[in-house]
C-alpha cells in the first residue's frame, strides 16, 4: 500500500480509490505574487508535495492575479477558473495544502 518502496525512494502513492499511482518527477505551481508567494501558499502546496513525494523535483512560478495551477510531469492538473477558486480556498482556509498536494496524483488532465 502507497509510500514506494523501503529502499527510501518514493516512487508511488495511492489514489483516492486505493489503487497505487506514480508520483510524478516534477511539478510546477505557477501562482499568483500576492496569495501564492507573498501570503505562502504556493510554497505550503510545495512543502506538501515534498512531504509525500520527497524526491518529486517542484518549481514555483509566478503568474496572473488570482492564478493557480499545476502541471505534473508536463500534464496540467489544475488551471483555469478551478486555479482560481483554489487560491482562494487555500488563502481563506476553506481547503489546505495537502488537500491541493493530492491533485497532483489523483486528476490527471484536468484543466
Amino acid at each position: 500500500m502507497g509510500g514506494g518502496g523501503g529502499d527510501g525512494t518514493d516512487t508511488a502513492g495511492t489514489d483516492t480509490a486505493g489503487t497505487e499511482v506514480a508520483a510524478p518527477a516534477k511539478v510546477e505551481i505557477t501562482s499568483c505574487r500576492l496569495g501564492g508567494h507573498l501570503l505562502g501558499r504556493a510554497g505550503a502546496v510545495q512543502r506538501a508535495i515534498q512531504s509525500k513525494y520527497p524526491n518529486v523535483q517542484v518549481q514555483n512560478n509566478v503568474g496572473f492575479p488570482l492564478q493557480f495551477s499545476m502541471t505534473a510531469d508536463n500534464k496540467q492538473v489544475l488551471g483555469g477558473s478551478a486555479g482560481s477558486c483554489t487560491i482562494l480556498q487555500l488563502l481563506t482556509c476553506c481547503t489546505s495544502p495537502e488537500a491541493v498536494a493530492n491533485m497532483v496524483t489523483t486528476t490527471p488532465d484536468v484543466v
